[in-house]
């Protein structure tokens, strides 16, 4: 079989129908009027040769007028070269699936759609020699993979959200981080400082430090700023067993953190709001798999020691649906509407949600009109209490909100 494709933004559009069928060969058809990148080419062939070494990319098949004609005539000139086409109906633009629609149905070639949210195979036109289309589960890492991305770490590999202890550890801390305010980002800068002036290292080597016992002065200097042991957070931390103290002067403090996973969550002031939202979205039970810290990047790109890099904080896949979640903790900020729609469109295109968490209150008009517009979910400070939050996970998994 030779599939064709009708050019869709999304690249699992593009692939899916390739990974469940397997063809011999597979073309791309689009509109010339789009600059293509060669990019995209090789992503496909990289993708197929990962997971379909047995199909062919013979590349992307142009049409070079946006008409019916057009379209027919470039159709024509492949079936006169594969005479087993078969059309997958499935994405595109309206034009390029009429014009192919119009060609299968003159020239008795089979086309289909495949209703990715519903699961079911449509055979819309003379599809009764194809074999059967059987829907399989792609995973989070195969999804960025087909859009041109590699997984290349997850930054909380040490949180069990099933573990008993660190649920509860995480509970405490929530309590602590939301009714603190400012003084809990105050905390992890310090903590930060400590535990970098402690080590002497670097910081990316300080990331891989597991010392969880530090000797340290109450005031630092880090990032070119004083800071002060913040006291009331330090506390409530040490009355949760989170924090044990085994010295304590007015100039000087030797403590110890419970594990490495409260370590990490009192060195990054978002990190509680993160953990948090994985481990609700984990204990609701409404996604088929999760991610948390997704560190990816760009595979086609020649890589460059200071080339960022994106990090999604956390990942819910239902389905064939990528849902893209940002986690802030400060004020909610056009530019990361912006940031968290891009990946959520780069990575998916109408199959995936973007959606903002974040423990303040969003009050701004512009903001929530923006949302809005955007149809970006928001979880704000008001929907922070467990049973809220997974009601609201819930509408946003039902596509409610």
């Amino acid at each position: 079989m030779t599939l064709v494709e009708i050019y869709d933004r999304s690249a699992f559009k593009n692939l899916y129908a390739s990974l469940a069928w397997k063809p011999e060969r597979l073309i791309v058809l689009y509109d010339k009027r789009r600059q293509k990148q060669q990019a995209e080419n090789e992503e496909i062939k990289r993708f197929l040769q990962n997971d379909s070494p047995g199909t062919v990319f013979l590349g992307f098949a142009a049409v070079p007028q946006y008409s019916l004609h057009a379209v027919k005539k470039v159709c024509e000139a492949l079936y006169e070269k594969y005479p087993d086409l078969a059309f997958d109906l499935t994405g595109g633009r309206e034009i390029l699936l009429f014009g192919a629609l119009a060609f299968c149905e003159e020239k008795g070639v089979p086309c289909f759609y495949v209703d990715l949210q519903g699961r079911e195979f449509v055979p819309v036109s003379h599809c009764e020699a194809l074999p059967p289309f059987s829907f399989f589960d792609v995973s989070i890492k195969t999804m960025l993979l087909m859009e041109g991305a590699a997984v290349r770490r997850s930054l909380r590999s040490e949180f069990d959200a099933h573990s008993k202890e660190q649920g509860r550890q995480l509970e405490d801390v929530t309590r602590i981080a939301k009714t603190s305010g400012a003084d809990w980002s105050s905390f992890a800068f310090f903590m930060q400082a400590a535990c970098k002036n402690i080590t002497g290292e670097t910081p990316d080597a300080a990331e891989e430090d597991e010392s969880l016992r530090y000797r340290t002065a109450t005031q630092l200097t880090h990032a070119g700023r004083n800071v002060r042991l913040e006291a009331s957070v330090f506390e409530r931390m040490v009355q949760k067993g989170l924090i044990a103290v085994h010295e304590q002067t007015a100039k000087l403090v030797e403590f110890s953190f419970a594990d490495l996973f409260i370590k990490k969550i009192c060195k990054d002031k978002g990190a509680w709001l993160e953990y948090y939202t994985y481990f609700l979205a984990d204990k609701a039970c409404l996604f088929d798999e999760l991610s948390l810290s997704t560190v990816i990047d760009w595979i086609e790109r020649k890589k460059e020691p200071d080339d960022p890099v994106n990090e999604i904080d956390v990942i819910l896949r239902k389905g064939f649906q990528n849902i893209y979640v940002s986690c802030k903790t400060g004020t909610v900020e056009s530019a990361h509407l912006f940031e968290i729609q891009y990946l959520a469109e780069r990575f998916g295109g109408d199959l995936s949600r973007a959606v903002i968490v974040t423990s303040t209150a969003v009050t701004n008009a512009n903001i929530l009109k923006r949302l809005r517009e955007m149809n970006i979910a928001l979880i704000d400070k008001k929907d922070l209490e467990e049973p809220r939050f997974i009601a609201k996970l819930k509408e946003i998994a039902a596509g409610q909100c």
